[in-house]
């Protein structure tokens, strides 16, 4: 009877937070589309797409939010995925015991860093070299998303079995022979969801990203020293002065910011649950 009722309030629990997420989203959609409305409809603003974003200027335009947080989060999301890929299978497949605790010890550590200290690191270092910069914007994505995405591709990695490994290499296969014969499509579906979960979690970085890249959009496209201005970094700066016109931009900017992550984030879940 006891595991019976635990079995119950489980299920429940479960239901719970299955119908709490999409209820949550609705509601967050609902008052962004809201307060945006609710800021233009007092001012003769309106939002556009090519403009620029120039909130002093009464000018809210999003494709260069949009273009720049492309260009700083898809080359961020490539860098991590390649880096982290390898040090994943490194540690996994080449390193003893000893070394591999040293090495995830120091991954968890690096993930621990919130936003501000990375873009203080970034700050004082390498725009001391290449400036606020696109590339600064994509190292500081990079160097957030990186150890999370390691410490995950090691724990899906673990979920192979020893003795099919074990197997593997007492036949002779060698280290990218496991990759592409047996790592690869063993894990395929779960690997290429946390490719776009990661992304996910690189379009909503904002602090450090504002530390280093700028905040200002002169050239579309941007080249790699030029300043930019992502979405998130947009927000992150205009909400704390932002009235009117400008504040119904921001709601609008986080509306569209949520709309990508969530985005990318169901499609890795699709790919990693199918």
């Amino acid at each position: 009877m006891i595991f019976k009722s635990k079995n119950n309030v489980l299920k429940v629990v479960g239901m719970v937070l299955s119908a709490t997420l999409p209820m949550s989203l609705a509601i967050l959609f609902g008052t962004l589309l809201y307060e945006t409305w609710l800021g233009l409809s007092g001012t003769s603003v309106t939002l556009s797409l090519f403009d620029r974003w120039q909130p002093s200027a009464n000018q809210f335009g999003f494709l260069e939010l949009l273009v720049s947080t492309l260009f700083a989060t898809v080359p961020a999301t490539l860098l991590a995925i390649v880096a982290g890929t390898l040090a994943a299978l490194a540690i996994y497949l080449e390193t003893s015991r000893r070394e591999a605790f040293f090495a995830e010890f120091s991954l968890s550590l690096w993930a621990g860093f919130p936003s501000v200290i990375i873009g203080i690191l970034l700050l004082v270092s390498v725009t001391q070299v290449i400036g606020f910069s696109l590339a600064s914007a994509i190292l500081a994505i990079a160097t957030m998303i990186l150890p999370p995405y390691v410490l995950s591709v090691l724990a899906v990695l673990r979920q192979t079995d020893p003795t099919v490994l074990l197997n593997a290499r007492s036949v002779g296969l060698g280290t990218w022979q496991l990759v592409t014969v047996l790592l690869w499509p063993m894990h395929r579906r779960t690997l290429m969801g946390l490719i776009f979960l990661t992304f996910s979690r690189g379009l909503g970085e904002a602090t450090g990203v504002a530390l280093v890249s700028g905040g200002i959009v002169r050239d579309l496209p941007p080249g790699l020293l030029d300043t930019v201005n992502t979405v998130s970094t947009a927000i992150l700066r205009g909400y704390p002065v932002a009235g009117g016109a400008h504040e119904a931009a921001i709601y609008l900017a986080t509306l569209v910011l949520l709309i990508l992550v969530t985005g990318a984030a169901l499609l890795g879940a699709y790919l990693r649950l199918r």
